[in-house]
Protein backbone atom coordinates (compact mmCIF):
# COMPACT_ATOMS: atom_id res chain seq x y z
CA UNK A 1 0.00 0.00 0.00
CA UNK A 2 1.50 2.88 -1.05
CA UNK A 3 1.70 5.91 1.82
CA UNK A 4 -0.61 8.35 0.13
CA UNK A 5 -3.27 5.82 0.83
CA UNK A 6 -2.15 5.13 4.10
CA UNK A 7 -2.43 9.09 4.57
CA UNK A 8 -5.98 9.31 4.10
CA UNK A 9 -8.93 8.44 7.09
CA UNK A 10 -11.51 6.22 5.78
CA UNK A 11 -14.79 6.88 7.45
CA UNK A 12 -16.83 3.10 7.34
CA UNK A 13 -20.83 3.87 8.43
CA UNK A 14 -22.15 0.51 9.15
CA UNK A 15 -25.96 1.17 10.13
CA UNK A 16 -27.33 -1.79 11.97
CA UNK A 17 -30.80 -2.55 13.28
CA UNK A 18 -31.11 -5.71 15.26
CA UNK A 19 -27.86 -7.56 14.15
CA UNK A 20 -26.60 -9.13 17.11
CA UNK A 21 -25.86 -11.95 15.27
CA UNK A 22 -23.83 -10.49 12.54
CA UNK A 23 -22.33 -6.92 14.06
CA UNK A 24 -19.31 -7.86 15.96
CA UNK A 25 -18.36 -10.22 13.28
CA UNK A 26 -18.60 -7.16 10.81
CA UNK A 27 -17.23 -4.59 12.61
CA UNK A 28 -14.25 -7.24 13.38
CA UNK A 29 -13.48 -7.81 9.48
CA UNK A 30 -13.54 -4.56 9.30
CA UNK A 31 -10.71 -3.35 11.39
CA UNK A 32 -8.50 -5.97 9.83
CA UNK A 33 -8.35 -3.85 7.01
CA UNK A 34 -4.99 -2.15 6.52
CA UNK A 35 -6.57 1.26 5.84
CA UNK A 36 -6.58 4.13 8.97
CA UNK A 37 -9.89 4.34 9.68
CA UNK A 38 -12.84 5.39 11.88
CA UNK A 39 -15.83 3.48 11.95
CA UNK A 40 -18.93 4.67 12.73
CA UNK A 41 -21.65 2.09 13.67
CA UNK A 42 -25.42 4.05 13.78
CA UNK A 43 -27.40 1.51 16.02
CA UNK A 44 -31.18 2.58 14.39
CA UNK A 45 -33.67 1.63 17.50
CA UNK A 46 -32.55 -1.85 17.85
CA UNK A 47 -34.31 -3.78 20.77
CA UNK A 48 -32.40 -6.99 20.46
CA UNK A 49 -28.86 -7.71 21.87
CA UNK A 50 -27.07 -5.22 19.43
CA UNK A 51 -26.47 -2.53 21.84
CA UNK A 52 -25.24 -4.71 24.49
CA UNK A 53 -22.10 -6.10 22.16
CA UNK A 54 -21.81 -2.47 20.77
CA UNK A 55 -21.01 -1.59 24.56
CA UNK A 56 -17.45 -3.25 24.16
CA UNK A 57 -16.23 -2.77 20.71
CA UNK A 58 -13.50 -1.12 21.44
CA UNK A 59 -10.94 0.62 19.10
CA UNK A 60 -6.92 0.36 18.40
CA UNK A 61 -4.22 1.89 16.48
CA UNK A 62 -5.93 2.25 13.21
CA UNK A 63 -9.42 2.03 13.73
CA UNK A 64 -11.45 4.84 16.15
CA UNK A 65 -14.62 3.71 16.78
CA UNK A 66 -17.99 5.94 16.73
CA UNK A 67 -21.42 4.44 18.26
CA UNK A 68 -24.54 6.41 17.71
CA UNK A 69 -27.79 5.68 18.82
CA UNK A 70 -31.23 6.47 17.54
CA UNK A 71 -33.62 6.28 19.88
CA UNK A 72 -36.18 4.43 17.62
CA UNK A 73 -36.27 2.93 14.05
CA UNK A 74 -35.93 5.43 11.61
CA UNK A 75 -34.91 3.15 8.47
CA UNK A 76 -31.50 2.50 7.05
CA UNK A 77 -31.59 6.15 4.89
CA UNK A 78 -31.78 7.98 8.09
CA UNK A 79 -29.18 5.90 9.84
CA UNK A 80 -26.86 6.11 6.61
CA UNK A 81 -27.60 9.92 7.23
CA UNK A 82 -26.15 9.89 10.73
CA UNK A 83 -23.17 8.46 9.91
CA UNK A 84 -22.59 10.74 7.31
CA UNK A 85 -23.11 13.76 9.32
CA UNK A 86 -20.47 12.22 12.03
CA UNK A 87 -17.98 11.41 9.40
CA UNK A 88 -14.46 13.39 8.80
CA UNK A 89 -12.91 10.77 6.79
CA UNK A 90 -11.52 11.77 2.91
CA UNK A 91 -12.94 8.40 1.73
CA UNK A 92 -16.45 6.53 2.73
CA UNK A 93 -17.87 3.39 2.54
CA UNK A 94 -21.11 2.56 3.47
CA UNK A 95 -20.99 -1.03 4.98
CA UNK A 96 -24.17 -3.04 5.53
CA UNK A 97 -24.16 -4.98 8.95
CA UNK A 98 -25.41 -7.91 7.84
CA UNK A 99 -22.75 -10.08 6.22
CA UNK A 100 -24.38 -9.95 2.91
CA UNK A 101 -21.13 -7.33 1.37
CA UNK A 102 -17.72 -9.00 2.87
CA UNK A 103 -15.28 -5.91 3.73
CA UNK A 104 -12.33 -8.39 2.60
CA UNK A 105 -13.38 -6.57 -0.82
CA UNK A 106 -12.61 -3.13 0.56
CA UNK A 107 -9.14 -3.38 -1.92
CA UNK A 108 -10.64 -3.52 -4.69
CA UNK A 109 -13.38 -1.58 -4.09
CA UNK A 110 -10.98 1.66 -3.26
CA UNK A 111 -8.24 0.62 -5.84
CA UNK A 112 -10.12 2.83 -8.50
CA UNK A 113 -10.27 5.83 -5.90
CA UNK A 114 -6.92 5.67 -5.18
CA UNK A 115 -5.35 5.92 -8.68
CA UNK A 116 -7.95 8.81 -9.56
CA UNK A 117 -10.22 6.48 -11.87
CA UNK A 118 -13.57 6.91 -9.97
CA UNK A 119 -14.69 9.86 -7.37
CA UNK A 120 -17.71 7.06 -7.06
CA UNK A 121 -17.17 3.09 -6.37
CA UNK A 122 -20.40 0.89 -6.42
CA UNK A 123 -19.40 -2.97 -5.58
CA UNK A 124 -21.71 -4.35 -8.22
CA UNK A 125 -23.14 -8.24 -7.39
CA UNK A 126 -23.98 -8.82 -11.33
CA UNK A 127 -20.39 -8.76 -12.34
CA UNK A 128 -19.16 -12.22 -10.84
CA UNK A 129 -20.39 -15.39 -9.50
CA UNK A 130 -22.85 -14.93 -6.08
CA UNK A 131 -25.06 -16.30 -4.14
CA UNK A 132 -28.64 -15.98 -5.52
CA UNK A 133 -31.47 -16.10 -3.24
CA UNK A 134 -34.96 -14.76 -4.67
CA UNK A 135 -35.33 -14.70 -8.08
CA UNK A 136 -37.78 -11.80 -7.87
CA UNK A 137 -35.04 -10.18 -5.87
CA UNK A 138 -32.68 -10.47 -9.07
CA UNK A 139 -35.44 -8.99 -11.69
CA UNK A 140 -36.32 -6.12 -9.23
CA UNK A 141 -32.93 -4.86 -9.33
CA UNK A 142 -32.28 -5.44 -13.21
CA UNK A 143 -35.37 -3.73 -13.45
CA UNK A 144 -34.30 -1.12 -11.39
CA UNK A 145 -30.85 -0.66 -13.34
CA UNK A 146 -33.09 -0.50 -16.65
CA UNK A 147 -34.62 2.26 -15.68
CA UNK A 148 -31.96 4.23 -14.62
CA UNK A 149 -29.77 3.72 -17.29
CA UNK A 150 -32.42 4.26 -19.99
CA UNK A 151 -33.38 7.97 -18.12
CA UNK A 152 -29.97 8.87 -17.49
CA UNK A 153 -27.91 7.17 -20.68
CA UNK A 154 -25.54 5.20 -18.21
CA UNK A 155 -24.70 1.35 -18.59
CA UNK A 156 -24.52 0.40 -14.22
CA UNK A 157 -24.97 -3.57 -13.81
CA UNK A 158 -26.54 -2.53 -10.01
CA UNK A 159 -28.11 0.51 -9.25
CA UNK A 160 -29.26 -0.53 -6.27
CA UNK A 161 -26.03 -2.43 -4.38
CA UNK A 162 -25.58 -1.71 -0.61
CA UNK A 163 -21.98 -1.61 -1.25
CA UNK A 164 -20.81 2.40 -1.97
CA UNK A 165 -17.45 3.99 -1.75
CA UNK A 166 -17.09 7.93 -2.15
CA UNK A 167 -15.09 10.71 -2.06
CA UNK A 168 -16.11 13.14 0.44
CA UNK A 169 -16.64 16.08 -1.77
CA UNK A 170 -18.57 13.96 -3.61
CA UNK A 171 -21.51 13.50 -0.85
CA UNK A 172 -20.94 17.46 -0.36
CA UNK A 173 -21.49 18.36 -3.63
CA UNK A 174 -25.24 16.44 -3.98
CA UNK A 175 -26.27 17.48 -0.60
CA UNK A 176 -28.28 16.26 2.28
CA UNK A 177 -30.08 12.99 1.35
CA UNK A 178 -33.82 12.82 1.52
CA UNK A 179 -34.73 8.60 1.82
CA UNK A 180 -35.00 7.31 5.04
CA UNK A 181 -35.46 4.01 3.95
CA UNK A 182 -33.58 1.17 1.96
CA UNK A 183 -34.66 3.94 -0.86
CA UNK A 184 -31.28 5.46 -0.15
CA UNK A 185 -29.93 3.51 -2.17
CA UNK A 186 -31.56 4.79 -5.38
CA UNK A 187 -31.32 8.36 -4.24
CA UNK A 188 -27.64 8.36 -4.26
CA UNK A 189 -26.84 6.67 -7.55
CA UNK A 190 -29.19 8.87 -9.04
CA UNK A 191 -27.69 11.74 -7.81
CA UNK A 192 -24.15 10.94 -8.39
CA UNK A 193 -24.88 10.30 -12.16
CA UNK A 194 -27.09 13.77 -12.24
CA UNK A 195 -23.51 15.33 -10.93
CA UNK A 196 -21.40 13.89 -13.56
CA UNK A 197 -19.63 11.97 -11.12
CA UNK A 198 -17.39 9.47 -12.24
CA UNK A 199 -18.63 6.18 -10.95
CA UNK A 200 -16.78 2.73 -11.31
CA UNK A 201 -18.07 -0.78 -10.76
CA UNK A 202 -16.21 -3.91 -9.32
CA UNK A 203 -17.45 -7.11 -9.31
CA UNK A 204 -17.77 -8.28 -5.53
CA UNK A 205 -18.67 -11.74 -3.81
CA UNK A 206 -22.11 -11.34 -2.80
CA UNK A 207 -24.02 -13.90 0.01
CA UNK A 208 -27.82 -12.51 0.12
CA UNK A 209 -29.54 -13.94 3.15
CA UNK A 210 -32.89 -15.37 3.63
CA UNK A 211 -35.73 -13.20 5.03
CA UNK A 212 -35.61 -16.29 7.83
CA UNK A 213 -31.78 -15.38 8.64
CA UNK A 214 -33.11 -11.73 8.95
CA UNK A 215 -33.26 -10.25 5.77
CA UNK A 216 -35.11 -7.01 5.88
CA UNK A 217 -36.19 -5.47 2.66
CA UNK A 218 -38.93 -6.74 0.36
CA UNK A 219 -41.54 -6.52 -2.24
CA UNK A 220 -42.90 -2.94 -0.63
CA UNK A 221 -39.58 -1.35 -0.95
CA UNK A 222 -39.47 -1.73 -4.53
CA UNK A 223 -42.74 0.66 -5.30
CA UNK A 224 -40.37 3.07 -2.85
CA UNK A 225 -37.37 2.39 -5.22
CA UNK A 226 -39.54 3.25 -8.39
CA UNK A 227 -40.96 6.34 -6.82
CA UNK A 228 -37.11 8.06 -5.78
CA UNK A 229 -36.27 7.02 -9.16
CA UNK A 230 -39.22 8.97 -11.02
CA UNK A 231 -38.72 12.08 -8.10
CA UNK A 232 -35.18 12.21 -8.37
CA UNK A 233 -35.30 12.10 -12.48
CA UNK A 234 -38.17 15.00 -12.60
CA UNK A 235 -35.87 17.17 -10.24
CA UNK A 236 -33.35 16.32 -12.52
CA UNK A 237 -34.51 17.56 -15.92
CA UNK A 238 -36.24 20.91 -13.73
CA UNK A 239 -32.55 21.58 -12.75
CA UNK A 240 -30.89 20.55 -16.55
CA UNK A 241 -33.34 22.72 -18.28
CA UNK A 242 -32.99 25.87 -16.68
CA UNK A 243 -29.00 25.33 -15.35
CA UNK A 244 -28.25 24.60 -19.58
CA UNK A 245 -30.42 26.52 -21.76
CA UNK A 246 -27.24 27.85 -23.49
CA UNK A 247 -26.14 24.13 -24.54
CA UNK A 248 -29.87 23.41 -24.99
CA UNK A 249 -29.60 26.13 -27.83
CA UNK A 250 -26.33 25.04 -29.06
CA UNK A 251 -26.91 20.72 -29.28
CA UNK A 252 -30.63 20.92 -30.75
CA UNK A 253 -29.34 23.17 -33.32
CA UNK A 254 -26.24 21.18 -34.38
CA UNK A 255 -23.87 24.81 -34.22
CA UNK A 256 -21.03 23.35 -32.53
CA UNK A 257 -18.89 22.13 -35.21
CA UNK A 258 -20.23 24.87 -37.41
CA UNK A 259 -19.29 27.53 -34.47
CA UNK A 260 -15.74 25.97 -34.26
CA UNK A 261 -15.09 25.68 -38.36
CA UNK A 262 -15.80 29.12 -39.17
CA UNK A 263 -15.10 30.97 -35.87
CA UNK A 264 -11.82 29.52 -34.63
CA UNK A 265 -10.49 26.82 -36.65
CA UNK A 266 -7.84 28.52 -38.73
CA UNK A 267 -6.62 30.64 -35.90
CA UNK A 268 -5.89 27.43 -33.64
CA UNK A 269 -1.80 26.88 -32.72
CA UNK A 270 0.18 24.00 -31.68
CA UNK A 271 0.02 24.61 -28.11
CA UNK A 272 -2.79 25.42 -26.48
CA UNK A 273 -5.08 26.88 -23.46
CA UNK A 274 -9.00 26.40 -23.78
CA UNK A 275 -10.08 28.65 -20.64
CA UNK A 276 -13.87 27.27 -18.63
CA UNK A 277 -13.78 24.09 -21.13
CA UNK A 278 -16.88 22.95 -19.00
CA UNK A 279 -18.04 19.47 -20.65
CA UNK A 280 -15.61 19.62 -23.13
CA UNK A 281 -18.32 20.53 -26.26
CA UNK A 282 -15.76 22.35 -27.66
CA UNK A 283 -13.10 20.83 -26.40
CA UNK A 284 -13.30 17.28 -28.73
CA UNK A 285 -12.28 19.87 -31.71
CA UNK A 286 -9.49 21.25 -30.48
CA UNK A 287 -7.07 17.11 -29.80
CA UNK A 288 -3.97 16.67 -31.72
CA UNK A 289 -2.44 19.34 -30.76
CA UNK A 290 1.34 19.79 -29.60
CA UNK A 291 0.07 20.54 -26.81
CA UNK A 292 -3.20 20.56 -25.15
CA UNK A 293 -4.49 22.23 -21.52
CA UNK A 294 -7.58 21.96 -20.60
CA UNK A 295 -8.70 24.15 -17.38
CA UNK A 296 -12.02 25.37 -15.45
CA UNK A 297 -12.68 26.64 -12.61
CA UNK A 298 -15.36 24.38 -11.16
CA UNK A 299 -14.19 20.88 -10.06
CA UNK A 300 -17.37 19.34 -11.00
CA UNK A 301 -16.34 20.26 -14.66
CA UNK A 302 -12.96 18.83 -14.44
CA UNK A 303 -14.05 15.32 -13.25
CA UNK A 304 -15.75 15.04 -16.43
CA UNK A 305 -13.49 16.34 -18.28
CA UNK A 306 -11.51 13.84 -16.80
CA UNK A 307 -13.84 11.38 -17.71
CA UNK A 308 -13.91 12.07 -21.46
CA UNK A 309 -10.18 12.84 -21.99
CA UNK A 310 -7.32 10.92 -21.33
CA UNK A 311 -4.61 12.88 -19.89
CA UNK A 312 -1.16 12.46 -21.53
CA UNK A 313 2.08 14.48 -21.47
CA UNK A 314 0.23 16.32 -24.40
CA UNK A 315 -3.04 16.76 -23.30
CA UNK A 316 -3.29 17.97 -19.60
CA UNK A 317 -6.54 18.77 -17.77
CA UNK A 318 -6.14 21.47 -14.69
CA UNK A 319 -8.54 23.35 -12.41
CA UNK A 320 -7.42 27.07 -13.16
CA UNK A 321 -9.89 30.19 -13.23
CA UNK A 322 -8.38 32.90 -15.54
CA UNK A 323 -9.34 35.95 -12.97
CA UNK A 324 -6.19 34.50 -11.18
CA UNK A 325 -2.90 34.35 -11.67
CA UNK A 326 -1.57 32.42 -14.24
CA UNK A 327 0.43 29.34 -12.30
CA UNK A 328 4.26 28.39 -13.34
CA UNK A 329 3.44 25.87 -15.39
CA UNK A 330 1.29 27.11 -17.70
CA UNK A 331 3.76 30.25 -18.28
CA UNK A 332 6.77 27.06 -18.85
CA UNK A 333 4.33 25.50 -21.57
CA UNK A 334 4.94 29.02 -24.14
CA UNK A 335 1.21 29.03 -25.27
CA UNK A 336 0.83 30.25 -28.37
CA UNK A 337 -3.24 29.88 -28.20
CA UNK A 338 -5.61 31.04 -25.84
CA UNK A 339 -9.08 30.06 -26.58
CA UNK A 340 -11.79 31.35 -24.07
CA UNK A 341 -15.57 30.63 -25.48
CA UNK A 342 -18.56 32.26 -23.11
CA UNK A 343 -16.07 32.93 -20.51
CA UNK A 344 -15.19 36.94 -20.20
CA UNK A 345 -18.82 37.87 -19.50
CA UNK A 346 -19.07 35.67 -16.47
CA UNK A 347 -16.25 37.10 -14.62
CA UNK A 348 -16.82 40.09 -12.62
CA UNK A 349 -13.48 41.52 -13.20
CA UNK A 350 -12.22 40.43 -16.63
CA UNK A 351 -9.69 43.42 -17.15
CA UNK A 352 -7.64 41.10 -14.72
CA UNK A 353 -8.69 37.58 -16.81
CA UNK A 354 -7.94 39.43 -20.20
CA UNK A 355 -4.28 40.82 -18.05
CA UNK A 356 -3.72 36.95 -17.16
CA UNK A 357 -4.75 35.73 -20.79
CA UNK A 358 -1.88 38.57 -22.27
CA UNK A 359 0.50 36.85 -19.32
CA UNK A 360 -0.39 33.32 -20.61
CA UNK A 361 0.46 33.85 -24.18
CA UNK A 362 3.89 33.98 -26.24
CA UNK A 363 5.24 36.97 -28.03
CA UNK A 364 3.03 37.03 -31.20
CA UNK A 365 0.44 34.37 -29.08
CA UNK A 366 -3.26 35.19 -30.51
CA UNK A 367 -6.08 35.52 -28.35
CA UNK A 368 -9.65 34.05 -29.26
CA UNK A 369 -12.33 35.21 -27.62
CA UNK A 370 -15.58 34.56 -27.94
CA UNK A 371 -18.43 36.00 -26.12
CA UNK A 372 -22.12 36.81 -25.82
CA UNK A 373 -22.91 40.36 -28.03
CA UNK A 374 -25.00 43.32 -27.67
CA UNK A 375 -26.02 45.15 -24.36
CA UNK A 376 -29.43 45.83 -25.32
CA UNK A 377 -30.43 42.10 -25.03
CA UNK A 378 -29.03 41.50 -21.28
CA UNK A 379 -31.93 40.16 -19.97
CA UNK A 380 -33.62 37.25 -17.06
CA UNK A 381 -32.18 34.39 -19.73
CA UNK A 382 -28.38 36.18 -18.85
CA UNK A 383 -28.95 36.39 -15.47
CA UNK A 384 -29.78 32.86 -15.08
CA UNK A 385 -26.48 31.96 -17.33
CA UNK A 386 -24.68 34.05 -14.82
CA UNK A 387 -23.64 36.64 -17.04
CA UNK A 388 -22.26 40.04 -15.91
CA UNK A 389 -22.46 41.34 -18.93
CA UNK A 390 -22.92 41.27 -22.82
CA UNK A 391 -19.88 43.03 -24.92
CA UNK A 392 -20.44 45.78 -27.35
CA UNK A 393 -17.67 45.13 -30.16
CA UNK A 394 -16.30 48.70 -29.10
CA UNK A 395 -16.08 47.23 -25.27
CA UNK A 396 -14.14 44.40 -25.57
CA UNK A 397 -12.21 45.40 -28.42
CA UNK A 398 -10.96 48.34 -25.90
CA UNK A 399 -10.14 46.14 -23.02
CA UNK A 400 -8.19 43.85 -24.85
CA UNK A 401 -6.16 46.70 -26.48
CA UNK A 402 -5.22 47.88 -23.05
CA UNK A 403 -3.71 45.00 -22.11
CA UNK A 404 -1.26 44.42 -25.41
CA UNK A 405 -3.70 42.70 -27.70
CA UNK A 406 -3.88 43.55 -31.13
CA UNK A 407 -7.01 42.90 -33.13
CA UNK A 408 -6.60 40.98 -36.05
CA UNK A 409 -10.07 40.17 -36.82
CA UNK A 410 -13.34 40.46 -35.34
CA UNK A 411 -16.68 38.03 -36.53
CA UNK A 412 -19.50 37.68 -35.78
CA UNK A 413 -21.86 34.39 -34.90
CA UNK A 414 -25.69 33.49 -35.16
CA UNK A 415 -27.59 36.72 -36.13
CA UNK A 416 -30.40 34.56 -37.12
CA UNK A 417 -30.71 32.98 -33.19
CA UNK A 418 -30.50 36.41 -31.84
CA UNK A 419 -34.15 36.90 -32.21
CA UNK A 420 -34.70 34.12 -30.71
CA UNK A 421 -32.96 34.35 -27.89
CA UNK A 422 -34.72 37.73 -27.29
CA UNK A 423 -37.99 36.13 -27.43
CA UNK A 424 -36.71 33.67 -24.90
CA UNK A 425 -35.89 36.73 -22.34
CA UNK A 426 -38.85 37.41 -22.74
CA UNK A 427 -40.75 34.17 -22.24
CA UNK A 428 -39.04 33.61 -19.46
CA UNK A 429 -41.01 36.73 -17.33
CA UNK A 430 -43.88 34.11 -16.86
CA UNK A 431 -41.85 30.94 -16.08
CA UNK A 432 -38.78 28.98 -18.01
CA UNK A 433 -40.25 26.99 -20.97
CA UNK A 434 -38.66 23.69 -22.22
CA UNK A 435 -38.30 24.92 -25.75
CA UNK A 436 -36.07 22.06 -27.22
CA UNK A 437 -38.43 20.84 -29.21
CA UNK A 438 -39.43 23.76 -31.02
CA UNK A 439 -35.66 24.19 -31.67
CA UNK A 440 -35.42 20.35 -32.94
CA UNK A 441 -38.14 21.61 -35.50
CA UNK A 442 -36.56 24.71 -36.36
CA UNK A 443 -33.15 23.09 -36.45
CA UNK A 444 -33.04 22.44 -40.22
CA UNK A 445 -33.69 26.11 -41.07
CA UNK A 446 -32.12 28.05 -38.35
CA UNK A 447 -28.78 25.93 -38.96
CA UNK A 448 -29.29 26.86 -43.13
CA UNK A 449 -29.60 30.92 -42.59
CA UNK A 450 -26.56 30.32 -40.09
CA UNK A 451 -24.46 28.56 -42.27
CA UNK A 452 -25.69 31.39 -45.12
CA UNK A 453 -24.22 33.67 -42.72
CA UNK A 454 -20.79 32.66 -42.35
CA UNK A 455 -20.14 32.69 -46.04
CA UNK A 456 -21.71 36.25 -46.17
CA UNK A 457 -20.42 37.71 -43.04
CA UNK A 458 -22.69 39.68 -40.89
CA UNK A 459 -22.02 43.07 -38.88
CA UNK A 460 -24.33 41.48 -35.99
CA UNK A 461 -24.57 38.22 -33.99
CA UNK A 462 -25.66 36.44 -30.55
CA UNK A 463 -22.13 36.00 -30.31
CA UNK A 464 -18.57 37.96 -31.17
CA UNK A 465 -15.40 36.68 -31.64
CA UNK A 466 -12.34 38.67 -31.56
CA UNK A 467 -9.07 37.51 -32.80
CA UNK A 468 -5.97 39.12 -31.08
CA UNK A 469 -2.48 38.84 -31.60
CA UNK A 470 0.15 39.78 -28.11
CA UNK A 471 2.47 42.54 -29.21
Amino acid sequence: MKNSERAELISVIIPCYNEATTIEEVIEKVKKQPYKKEIIIVDDGSDDFTPEILKNIKGDNLNEIKIIRHSKNMGKGAAVRTGIKSSKGDIIIIQDADLEYDPDEYPKLLKPIFEDKADVVFGSRFLETRRTIYFINYIANLTFSFFINSLYGTTITDTATGFKVFRRYVLEEIGELEADDFSIEIEITSKVIQKGFRIFEVPIKYEGRTYEAGKKIGWKHGFEYLKWIIKEYLKYTRERRENEIEETIFDSLNLRKLFFNTQIKEHMGKKVIELSSGKGKISRFLLGREILILTDPEEKNIRTLKTKFYQTKRLLIMKYDISQPPPEILLEKKLDTVLSVNTLEKIEDDESAIKNISKILVESGKAIIHSHHDPKIFGKLDIILKHKRRYSQEELEKKLKKHGLKIEEVKFFGKAIKPLWYFTNKVLEYGLPNITPYLKILSPLIYFIVMKEEKNPVKDGLGITVIARKE
